[in-house]
């Protein structure tokens, strides 16, 4: 069966549709309608309700965002230039799909961590923790079981624990 919206049933279902939308903003916003509840007319109307001030949101949180976005760009970039190349996880280099999850899901959870940070949002901030306790322990083992040289990694480690600690000390910043 074809719709067709020039049809009249149609323009009386959508004109009714329409208007029944804009008849409960009227009624609910009426007195009649707020004794027949039983409460007062302010605490029933729509119209009165306030949305939560979103708070601004820090500098250097949107910086923290900005940086997290860039690293996600450069991920992708380097899956995108080397695919031969194995991520090491826990000491492991893996390959084919496990391989090529662990490292999509890089730059997936940097972009999703900055674009929190940037708005403010709180699940941004136990996101990038959780994130980062992974990157740690996987940074951790991989020193330890991995030949050397380690000096990316052992930087690696220093860095992320500086952003840690400092992002604990800044974790009431993330409250929209």
């Amino acid at each position: 069966m074809k719709t067709n919206l020039e049809d009249p049933a149609s323009e009386v279902t959508i004109f009714v549709v329409l208007a029944l939308g804009d008849y409960a903003r009227i009624v609910s916003d009426s007195p009649v309608y707020a004794d027949f509840v039983g409460g007062d007319i302010m605490a029933t109307s729509l119209s009165q309700e306030t949305a939560p001030a979103r708070q601004p949101v820090p500098a250097d949180i949107i910086f923290f965002g900005v940086l997290m976005i860039l690293s996600g760009v450069m991920d992708t970039y380097i899956i995108i230039a080397n695919p031969e190349y194995g991520l090491p996880v826990f000491g492991m280099k893996l390959t084919g799909p496990a391989g090529w999850f662990f490292k999509f899901l890089s730059p997936v959870l940097h972009f999703a961590s900055g674009y929190g940070a940037i708005l403010g949002r709180r699940w941004a901030y136990p996101l990038f923790m959780f994130y980062s306790l992974y990157g740690l322990a996987s940074a951790t083992v991989s020193r330890i079981v991995l030949p050397p040289p380690h000096r990316i990694r052992t930087i690696f480690i220093m860095i992320l624990l500086g952003f840690m600690a400092y992002l604990y000390y800044r974790r009431n910043a993330f409250r929209n």
